[in-house]
């Protein structure tokens, strides 16, 4: 494997680490598929011996940081109704 490889597998290893960008937004940043940011982070691709994969914790294979994940919830929180409503009245 190139050095150069290495070096980029590297500082995205730093990026997931760092919990500050979204996966979609690493692969922006390195130029990668989003895929390859996924297959990293579960240490598919790229793995490195004493290290724990997941690099950073995904609820299910959705980054619960991208927006439209965030989009979502605050949707989902804003539209919820209060149990009462779906009470059940026999008559």
């Amino acid at each position: 494997m190139p050095t150069e490889s290495i070096t980029y597998v590297d500082e995205l290893i730093v990026e997931l680490l760092a919990n500050e960008l979204t996966l979609n937004n690493i692969a922006k940043e390195f130029g990668v598929s989003r895929g390859l940011v996924y297959a990293i982070n579960n240490g598919q691709k790229h793995k490195m011996d004493n290290f724990k994969y997941p690099i950073r914790e995904l609820e299910g294979q959705l980054d619960k940081n991208s927006e439209r994940q965030q989009m979502k919830a605050r949707a989902i929180e804003e539209n919820m109704e209060p149990m009462e409503t779906y009470a059940l009245h026999l008559p």
